[in-house]
């Protein structure tokens, strides 16, 4: 059969003679003529499938190493007549589905392969910076001072801004050496800037939370970079320096003493109400300290046999807030009678019983 294909398509025949010009073929290649004996012996027998197939898919060393050399494509089909036909196939069906390149999701079109691409005017991000520019006090949409969370974070030790250090120093609960601890960099700026937003909030009465839990989290994170680096020491004293100088145990001295000079201090109902606004002020200011400085407990009171911050709290509240020769002479503090909740427990944890 494929001498008779080879006969047919060659001018001259295996013979030598020649065909008329009219029917002169142009030169194919050789799966051409595979091909067209496929379909002359399409009718065939089977015999022949299984020969024709056996004998094209052993060729011989030099044929298959010509076959690969033109690059064909998908090599694991074969070389013999169905992978021919098979990569045929496949090429029609690429062909039919090739569509333009589409844009891309941020707008910025994809070049094809072969088309150069242009230059972009400029770099586009892949995220939004939020950018400051101010380094004043004052609040921004999401409620956190502004440059306030990233200089501690960063524990900066750039020069502090002129204008935050006037406004600690005229700040209302200010307390004695803020604006010198302030001073010492930018951070430590920050950082005083939130002691003192503390005592306004607790004082104030806000709701919520006394103070942004995010600038909560930046001042630990500032305590302890300063550990890290061999201030753990410093640390504690700046706690005990601004608990011993803070205004707000003075402002609650004077309330809790005129509470008990009243004539009616010996009454629950009266002398109730007036601790409950101390000491619920009192536990929102210690909470937020003791997540603060906290992390002390672990890296340096242990070591050096110091009070807890938690404790160091208490008891500097006790001394400072219910220390006056009033209460020991309070019946009702002594009394264990006492039915209010809050009296119990401010009677409990200082100790009064």
């Amino acid at each position: 059969c494929i001498g008779a294909a080879l006969q047919r398509r060659t001018p001259g025949g295996l013979g030598g003679a020649s065909l008329p010009a009219a029917m002169e073929l142009e030169p194919v290649s050789f799966f051409d003529m595979m091909d067209s004996t496929m379909r002359t012996n399409m009718g065939g027998s089977e015999a022949f499938s299984r020969q024709g197939s056996h004998s094209m898919n052993s060729t011989s060393g030099p044929r298959k190493a010509r076959t690969m050399k033109h690059g064909m494509r998908n090599p694991g089909l074969g070389y013999g007549i169905g992978g021919e036909l098979a990569r045929r196939s496949l090429a029609g069906v690429g062909a039919g589905i090739a569509q333009p390149p589409e844009p891309s999701p941020r707008g910025i079109r994809i070049a094809a392969p072969n088309e150069p691409q242009e230059a972009l005017p400029v770099t586009p991000r892949l995220l939004p910076v939020r950018e400051t520019t101010s380094l004043t006090p004052g609040r921004d949409a999401a409620g956190e001072s502004v440059g306030c969370v990233m200089s501690l974070l960063l524990n900066d030790n750039s020069p502090p801004d002129q204008n935050l250090l006037k406004d600690i120093g005229v700040h209302r609960w200010t307390f004695k050496g803020a604006v010198t601890l302030a001073e010492k960099s930018r951070a430590y700026c920050f950082f005083v800037w939130a002691l003192l937003e503390l005592q306004r909030n607790v004082q104030t009465d806000e709701e919520g939370d006394v103070l942004d839990d995010r600038i909560v989290r930046a001042c630990r994170a500032f305590v302890a970079t300063q550990t890290r680096q061999g201030q753990a020491g410093e640390m504690y004293q700046v706690l005990a320096h601004f608990i011993c100088n803070s205004l707000v145990f003075h402002e609650w001295d004077r309330f809790v003493r005129s509470a008990f000079e009243h004539p009616r201090a010996n009454q629950e109902a009266f002398l109730a109400p007036h601790l409950e606004q101390v000491w619920v002020r009192f536990q929102k200011l210690s909470s937020v300290l003791d997540r603060i400085f906290g992390l002390l407990d672990e890296r340096f009171v242990w070591i050096h046999r110091l009070p807890r911050v938690r404790d160091l709290l208490v008891e500097h509240m006790r001394r400072r807030c219910f220390s006056s020769e009033l209460i020991p002479k309070s019946e009702l503090m002594h009394s264990a009678t006492l039915k209010d909740e809050t009296l119990k427990t401010v009677a409990s944890a200082l100790g009064l019983f």
